[in-house]
């Protein structure tokens, strides 16, 4: 079976290879968060109140289109609110719309006083879209935008050394970027050792990913399990472990890591695609497999997420391993529909047809 793209590549601007572990918390900061604070006080028949809550309730619910409109109807009477500007550059990240979500996320930080704490996860997330966006930029404009998203990056962690976040996504860089670009493998570790001393638990799950970029298998898997002992409720302990394990083909402990993770957080979204993920390429538990994508499918991606796409040719590739091969087409027809030149797709549909 032809495999989808690795989600891991596709944060690439090296390419850097951002996992995207814990989006929950820091992408509902402005919506959710920083509204309740505003709404203290304030009649429950405002029509701003309204709009917040118009608004994290379609980021909630995957609607980015919708929250962004939400957004853009509210900023109309209040154009320099920074929240609201960080919230709009959410809403457009989470569509893709990287250039756009810059452009709002450098307005959000003018508007933002230059040292508060509660600021940084508004730098880290103008980090990510300034790599996402030197992806489709000129190569002459390539770097540039690359060290100045590790300059936000570096400026979260140093607005709060505390912010997990902030910290993931400086090691990332520093383990992905060239040496050129600010990049270096002794720094990825720092930032591991940095945070192992204040959160043991997430330290040793950085450690696990730089040792699994290096091909340290073992010393990956043991840094995986130490993070899992520190907390047996940190779900990034567990996925860093399934995805290590399904990588080797290791399917007894990336299914064991994978109903851990699901069992404390049945909703987890990476949870219930790398479930339908080792579903399919290890030939077991296809049916469980087959419903966590249907649940990951239920709920619009986000874009830094695993596609639409990716999860509907693992779906198809699990209803033909079931011998459905009526559903095993419909999911592939409604990939087709979304990209005509998949060429996976348009095999799996050709051998379909030729039973």
């Amino acid at each position: 079976m032809n495999q989808p793209e690795s989600r891991n590549d596709r944060f690439s601007l090296f390419p850097f290879r951002r996992c995207a572990d814990g989006l929950a918390g820091w992408m509902l900061w402005a919506c959710v968060g920083t509204f309740a604070a505003q709404a203290v006080g304030a009649s429950t028949e405002s029509p701003a109140l309204d709009q917040q809550a118009t608004f994290a309730s379609h980021y909630a619910a995957g609607a980015y289109a919708e929250a962004e409109a939400a957004l853009r109807a509210r900023l109309v009477d209040d154009n320099d609110d920074a929240a609201m500007r960080f919230a709009l550059g959410q809403a457009l990240a989470a569509q893709g719309r990287w250039p756009e979500a810059v452009e709002e996320l450098e307005r959000a930080v003018a508007l933002t006083p230059e040292n508060a704490p509660e600021s940084a996860p508004l730098h880290r997330l103008l980090g990510e879209s300034l790599g996402r966006s030197a992806r489709t930029a000129s190569v002459l404009k390539r770097l540039g935008l690359a060290k100045a998203g590790l300059r936000h990056f570096e400026r979260a962690v140093a607005l709060d050394p505390r912010d997990l976040e902030a910290r993931d996504s400086l090691m990332e860089y520093y383990l992905q970027a060239p040496g050129i670009a600010g990049g270096g493998e002794a720094k990825a570790r720092r930032q591991a050792a940095e945070t192992r001393a204040f959160h043991p638990s997430e330290g040793e799950r950085l450690l696990g990913r730089i040792e699994h970029e290096k091909g340290n298998l073992e010393a990956s898997r043991q840094a995986y399990r130490r993070a899992a002992e520190h907390d047996a409720d940190n779900p990034l302990a567990h996925l860093g472990l399934a995805r290590l394990a399904i990588d080797q083909e290791d399917w007894k402990t990336a299914f064991d890591a994978l109903d851990a993770l699901l069992t404390k957080t049945p909703d987890h979204r990476l949870g219930l695609f790398e479930l339908g993920r080792a579903a399919a390429r290890a030939g077991r538990r296809l049916e469980e497999g087959v419903q966590a994508l249907d649940s990951y499918l239920s709920r619009r991606a986000h874009a830094i997420e695993p596609t639409t796409t990716e999860a509907l040719f693992v779906l198809g590739a699990l209803h033909d391993q079931r011998k459905d091969g009526a559903s095993a087409r419909a999911a592939y027809q409604r990939l087709l529909r979304i990209d005509p030149d998949h060429r996976g797709a348009q095999r799996a549909l050709a051998r379909l047809a030729g039973r």
